[in-house]
């Protein structure tokens, strides 16, 4: 089993209130999303299939972003927003 998917089961059981970047964006290039820095204070992600997605309804777009503290870690509420749109691409991964 990968590292990013050991990330992703200890990001299901529990979240520190603050995660470490690196392992935020190992499970990010796991799932295939599209990466840029917006400068030093965040990540901004998207993937190609979310544009697909009719997931207006959820309050949820086809791009995010991930602020960081102090450029290193990313914070719970940011993760649990992360994990929301990975369980989207599971749910359309079990369609196709």
């Amino acid at each position: 089993m990968s590292k990013a998917s050991d990330i992703l089961k200890q990001w299901r059981r529990h979240v520190k209130p603050q995660e470490d970047k690196n392992d935020v964006l190992k499970v990010l290039k796991f799932f295939g999303f599209e990466i840029r820095e917006g400068g030093k204070h965040q990540i901004i992600a998207s993937h190609p299939k979310l544009k697909k997605l009719d997931y207006n309804m959820l309050g949820l777009s086809d791009e995010f972003t991930l602020p960081l503290v102090k450029g290193r870690k990313i914070r719970k509420w940011a993760i649990d927003r992360l994990l929301k749109y990975i369980g989207l691409l599971e749910g359309q991964n079990e369609k196709e």
